[in-house]
């Protein structure tokens, strides 16, 4: 099951890559906006697929009689009780129209938000930017040894610090400086245990991977650019911390959830009305 995820979130990871690399700078937009009409129409399609047009339009029917009777006898304390609990059933009976679509979807909009984090929530390093190196080991006392502990990098990032020990976290932390374009990597050792870690410096289009971790299948769905490390070694995580990504619309900054939603919500509406499905 790992290998099956691994491989198919991979393959997702370098399709986009490919098609979304000729956009430059316009990449974030190009995936937030493909990925959202996806989700939109996706969704809709799910829901025409896992529902009875007939039993929605009944339960929205009756939910709407119950909303219209709850203000016809407003001034009933007894009535308007009654209706409440009316009311909370028409609900009910409601969302469980929903409960299948949204089970169905749950994976590809997941699989979509990890994606989109990646390219619209972190951005690759600028050349002279400063970024920290986090090695987590699996118990505090590997972190003792300096001689065994070295970090290997190339002329393109350079290590401006030695190594910060922190072993109530396992961790230690260094300070990498980029000093050229391109995609580069760095490799860390702890004992007999070697582990390398991607570094992205001004590249366009590419899928953001700030953390190698062991492959459990929690990992592999969160952090799908780079193959994991094996689970039975000493070095359990590598992170870089990569700058956050900022968008912009009309010269001011928008989260690029919030940018999703609308593109999703937007598309799914238009194509709901355009298929005319019952929701």
């Amino acid at each position: 099951m790992i290998r099956v995820v691994s491989l198919a979130h991979a393959a997702m990871t370098r399709a986009l890559d490919r098609v979304l690399g000729p956009l430059g700078e316009r990449a974030p937009w190009g995936a937030l906006v493909a990925l959202g009409l996806a989700a939109g129409v996706l969704s809709v399609c799910v829901w025409a697929w896992c529902t009875e047009p007939a039993a929605v339009r009944r339960s929205r029917q009756r939910l709407h009689a119950e909303v219209l009777a709850l203000r016809l006898f407003r001034h009933d304390v007894r009535v308007v009780l009654r209706i409440q609990a009316s009311l909370l059933r028409a609900a009910a009976a409601y969302l469980r129209h929903a409960l299948l679509p949204v089970a169905v979807m749950a994976g590809p909009v997941a699989v979509g938000l990890v994606q989109l984090e990646g390219r619209c929530g972190r951005r690759a390093l600028r050349v002279g930017e400063e970024a920290l190196l986090t090695v987590q080991v699996a118990a505090a006392h590997q972190l003792a040894d300096r001689a065994g502990m070295e970090l290997t990098t190339d002329d393109a990032v350079v290590r401006e610090t030695d190594a910060v020990r922190i072993p109530a976290a396992r961790q230690a932390v260094w300070r990498l400086r980029a000093r050229r374009p391109g995609e580069h990597r760095v490799a860390v050792r702890v004992g007999d245990c070697t582990a390398a870690k991607q570094i992205l410096v001004e590249t366009q289009g590419r899928y953001v991977n700030s953390v190698r971790a062991v492959a459990d299948l929690g990992s592999l769905l969160r952090h799908p650019g780079e193959t994991p490390l094996a689970g039975n070694g000493t070095i359990q995580m590598v992170r870089l911390d990569y700058p956050r990504r900022s968008l912009s619309v009309g010269g001011r900054q928008v989260d690029w959830r919030a940018a999703w939603a609308v593109v999703a919500l937007g598309s799914g509406w238009l194509y709901k009305r355009w298929r005319k499905v019952e929701m």
